[in-house]
Protein backbone atom coordinates (compact mmCIF):
# COMPACT_ATOMS: atom_id res chain seq x y z
CA UNK A 1 0.00 0.00 0.00
CA UNK A 2 1.14 3.08 -0.89
CA UNK A 3 1.75 6.22 1.72
CA UNK A 4 0.78 9.94 1.38
CA UNK A 5 4.51 10.61 1.05
CA UNK A 6 5.15 8.45 -1.82
CA UNK A 7 4.78 8.58 -4.98
CA UNK A 8 4.80 5.57 -7.55
CA UNK A 9 5.45 6.35 -10.97
CA UNK A 10 6.05 2.94 -12.53
CA UNK A 11 2.98 2.18 -13.88
CA UNK A 12 1.52 -1.27 -12.99
CA UNK A 13 0.68 -2.26 -16.40
CA UNK A 14 2.85 -1.80 -19.51
CA UNK A 15 1.39 -1.82 -22.98
CA UNK A 16 2.78 -4.48 -24.54
CA UNK A 17 3.20 -5.13 -28.49
CA UNK A 18 0.11 -5.88 -30.20
CA UNK A 19 1.44 -9.29 -31.58
CA UNK A 20 2.47 -10.12 -27.72
CA UNK A 21 -1.06 -9.73 -27.04
CA UNK A 22 -2.10 -12.05 -29.72
CA UNK A 23 0.22 -14.60 -28.60
CA UNK A 24 -1.02 -14.50 -25.08
CA UNK A 25 -4.82 -14.40 -26.02
CA UNK A 26 -3.70 -17.96 -28.06
CA UNK A 27 -2.18 -19.26 -25.76
CA UNK A 28 -4.86 -18.34 -23.05
CA UNK A 29 -7.67 -19.78 -25.43
CA UNK A 30 -5.46 -23.03 -26.07
CA UNK A 31 -5.26 -23.74 -22.59
CA UNK A 32 -8.48 -23.64 -22.48
CA UNK A 33 -9.02 -25.84 -25.00
CA UNK A 34 -6.29 -28.25 -23.57
CA UNK A 35 -8.08 -28.06 -20.25
CA UNK A 36 -11.73 -28.96 -22.12
CA UNK A 37 -10.26 -31.79 -23.79
CA UNK A 38 -8.31 -33.37 -20.53
CA UNK A 39 -11.64 -33.05 -18.62
CA UNK A 40 -13.32 -34.68 -21.58
CA UNK A 41 -10.79 -36.98 -21.67
CA UNK A 42 -10.87 -37.84 -17.84
CA UNK A 43 -14.93 -37.92 -18.01
CA UNK A 44 -14.66 -40.59 -20.72
CA UNK A 45 -12.30 -42.69 -19.08
CA UNK A 46 -14.07 -42.46 -15.79
CA UNK A 47 -17.44 -43.39 -17.91
CA UNK A 48 -15.99 -46.72 -19.61
CA UNK A 49 -14.26 -47.81 -16.30
CA UNK A 50 -17.62 -47.95 -14.90
CA UNK A 51 -19.19 -49.78 -17.75
CA UNK A 52 -16.33 -52.00 -18.03
CA UNK A 53 -16.64 -52.87 -13.94
CA UNK A 54 -20.06 -53.33 -14.41
CA UNK A 55 -19.61 -55.95 -17.07
CA UNK A 56 -16.42 -57.33 -15.12
CA UNK A 57 -19.07 -57.98 -12.10
CA UNK A 58 -21.77 -59.21 -14.43
CA UNK A 59 -19.43 -61.51 -16.33
CA UNK A 60 -17.97 -62.97 -12.88
CA UNK A 61 -22.11 -63.94 -11.36
CA UNK A 62 -22.50 -65.23 -14.96
CA UNK A 63 -19.92 -67.57 -14.41
CA UNK A 64 -20.65 -68.68 -10.63
CA UNK A 65 -23.93 -69.37 -11.91
CA UNK A 66 -22.56 -71.80 -14.91
CA UNK A 67 -19.81 -73.26 -12.40
CA UNK A 68 -22.90 -74.00 -10.47
CA UNK A 69 -25.04 -75.81 -12.87
CA UNK A 70 -21.96 -77.65 -14.29
CA UNK A 71 -21.32 -79.20 -10.66
CA UNK A 72 -25.15 -79.95 -10.30
CA UNK A 73 -25.09 -81.82 -13.99
CA UNK A 74 -21.70 -83.83 -13.16
CA UNK A 75 -23.61 -86.56 -11.80
CA UNK A 76 -26.29 -86.27 -14.66
CA UNK A 77 -23.01 -86.35 -16.99
CA UNK A 78 -22.11 -89.81 -15.35
CA UNK A 79 -24.86 -91.40 -15.44
CA UNK A 80 -25.54 -90.58 -18.81
CA UNK A 81 -21.97 -91.48 -20.06
CA UNK A 82 -21.96 -95.10 -18.63
CA UNK A 83 -25.28 -95.98 -19.89
CA UNK A 84 -23.83 -94.69 -22.99
CA UNK A 85 -20.94 -97.48 -22.54
CA UNK A 86 -23.64 -99.83 -21.12
CA UNK A 87 -25.43 -99.63 -24.63
CA UNK A 88 -21.72 -100.44 -26.48
CA UNK A 89 -21.96 -103.45 -24.59
CA UNK A 90 -25.49 -104.28 -25.17
CA UNK A 91 -25.08 -103.55 -28.97
CA UNK A 92 -22.37 -106.04 -29.07
CA UNK A 93 -24.69 -108.77 -27.04
CA UNK A 94 -26.98 -108.06 -29.32
CA UNK A 95 -25.04 -108.40 -32.73
CA UNK A 96 -23.91 -111.87 -31.52
CA UNK A 97 -27.52 -112.83 -30.47
CA UNK A 98 -27.88 -116.82 -30.75
CA UNK A 99 -31.17 -118.29 -31.27
CA UNK A 100 -31.22 -120.33 -28.22
CA UNK A 101 -34.76 -121.03 -28.72
CA UNK A 102 -34.13 -123.26 -31.62
CA UNK A 103 -31.28 -125.25 -29.64
CA UNK A 104 -33.57 -125.25 -26.65
CA UNK A 105 -36.67 -126.87 -28.84
CA UNK A 106 -34.10 -129.46 -30.36
CA UNK A 107 -32.84 -130.43 -27.23
CA UNK A 108 -36.38 -130.76 -25.91
CA UNK A 109 -36.84 -132.82 -28.65
CA UNK A 110 -34.14 -135.21 -27.73
CA UNK A 111 -34.89 -135.66 -24.25
CA UNK A 112 -37.66 -133.09 -21.57
CA UNK A 113 -38.08 -133.10 -18.07
CA UNK A 114 -37.98 -135.08 -15.82
CA UNK A 115 -35.40 -136.98 -17.33
CA UNK A 116 -33.90 -134.04 -18.42
CA UNK A 117 -32.11 -132.72 -15.01
CA UNK A 118 -29.73 -129.90 -15.59
CA UNK A 119 -28.10 -127.86 -18.75
CA UNK A 120 -25.70 -125.66 -19.21
CA UNK A 121 -24.24 -122.90 -21.12
CA UNK A 122 -20.50 -121.92 -21.15
CA UNK A 123 -18.57 -119.05 -22.27
CA UNK A 124 -17.69 -120.57 -25.50
CA UNK A 125 -21.43 -122.20 -26.27
CA UNK A 126 -20.33 -125.06 -25.03
CA UNK A 127 -24.01 -126.86 -24.07
CA UNK A 128 -24.03 -129.54 -20.85
CA UNK A 129 -26.68 -131.77 -20.44
CA UNK A 130 -27.61 -133.92 -17.50
CA UNK A 131 -29.59 -137.05 -17.96
CA UNK A 132 -31.12 -138.82 -15.02
CA UNK A 133 -32.66 -142.42 -16.51
CA UNK A 134 -34.13 -145.27 -14.86
CA UNK A 135 -32.58 -147.57 -17.03
CA UNK A 136 -29.58 -147.81 -20.17
CA UNK A 137 -32.66 -148.18 -22.68
CA UNK A 138 -33.64 -144.86 -21.91
CA UNK A 139 -29.81 -143.36 -22.75
CA UNK A 140 -30.03 -145.41 -26.23
CA UNK A 141 -32.22 -143.55 -27.98
CA UNK A 142 -31.34 -139.61 -26.14
CA UNK A 143 -27.47 -140.59 -28.01
CA UNK A 144 -29.04 -141.74 -31.08
CA UNK A 145 -31.16 -138.29 -31.65
CA UNK A 146 -27.64 -136.39 -30.52
CA UNK A 147 -25.71 -138.74 -33.35
CA UNK A 148 -28.60 -137.91 -35.93
CA UNK A 149 -28.31 -133.75 -34.80
CA UNK A 150 -24.65 -133.54 -35.44
CA UNK A 151 -24.84 -134.91 -38.90
CA UNK A 152 -27.18 -132.76 -39.71
CA UNK A 153 -24.68 -129.71 -38.73
CA UNK A 154 -27.24 -128.86 -35.63
CA UNK A 155 -24.86 -130.35 -33.02
CA UNK A 156 -21.07 -130.08 -32.94
CA UNK A 157 -18.66 -132.71 -31.28
CA UNK A 158 -21.44 -134.51 -29.13
CA UNK A 159 -19.76 -135.92 -26.12
CA UNK A 160 -20.76 -138.31 -23.79
CA UNK A 161 -18.79 -137.00 -20.80
CA UNK A 162 -19.75 -139.94 -17.81
CA UNK A 163 -21.92 -142.19 -17.17
CA UNK A 164 -23.11 -143.58 -13.87
CA UNK A 165 -24.91 -146.84 -12.85
CA UNK A 166 -26.34 -146.63 -9.71
CA UNK A 167 -26.85 -149.89 -7.97
CA UNK A 168 -30.58 -149.88 -8.18
CA UNK A 169 -29.69 -149.43 -12.32
CA UNK A 170 -30.61 -145.56 -12.26
CA UNK A 171 -28.70 -144.10 -15.07
CA UNK A 172 -26.95 -140.68 -14.69
CA UNK A 173 -25.26 -139.50 -17.62
CA UNK A 174 -23.84 -136.15 -18.99
CA UNK A 175 -23.03 -135.15 -22.48
CA UNK A 176 -21.64 -131.86 -23.85
CA UNK A 177 -21.73 -130.69 -26.96
CA UNK A 178 -21.29 -126.99 -29.06
CA UNK A 179 -24.18 -125.79 -30.91
CA UNK A 180 -24.31 -124.57 -35.06
CA UNK A 181 -26.02 -121.54 -35.22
Amino acid sequence: MATINTINLIRTKTPGSPQLGAIESSLRKSGYVFLITFLSIGLLVGVLYVLFSAEEKNLLSRKEEYEVRVNSDKQAEGLFRSIKDRTKIVEKTMTSKRPWSQLLDETNAIVTPPVLTTIGVDDENKITLTVNAGSIDIILPIVNAMIAQSQANHFVNPQLISLQISKTGAVIASFSFSAAF
